[in-house]
């Protein structure tokens, strides 16, 4: 289970390097299922779970680490949405942590 915190235009998990990319759309969906008429989920699900992606790789590689093992999944998003939809697919493969 992850904990979070929600604000008026975004969702942040905390220690969200600890969730391995299989069990992230999971948690998402869960999350949805929570707090069904939230902003964020105004994003379509693939997107966030692609910046969560790049937070764990950024994290994993030890790129400011106190900024990446948190996500923030904001709407409207704080980088172009295809940034993170693009690099998220680069890195998809190099996220080690599958559980």
């Amino acid at each position: 289970m992850v904990h979070y915190e929600i604000t008026e235009t975004a969702i942040t998990i905390f220690d969200s390097h600890r969730v391995g990319k299989f069990r992230m759309m999971g948690e998402l969906r869960r999350l949805r299922s929570f707090n069904p008429g939230h902003i964020v989920w105004e994003r379509c699900l693939s997107s966030l779970y692609l910046e969560w992606i790049c937070h764990n790789f950024l994290y994993m590689v030890g790129y400011e680490r106190e900024r990446t093992k948190d996500v923030d999944l904001d709407n409207p998003c704080d980088q172009p949405e295809w940034l993170y939809i693009v690099g998220g697919m680069i890195v998809w493969p190099f996220t080690f942590k599958t559980k």
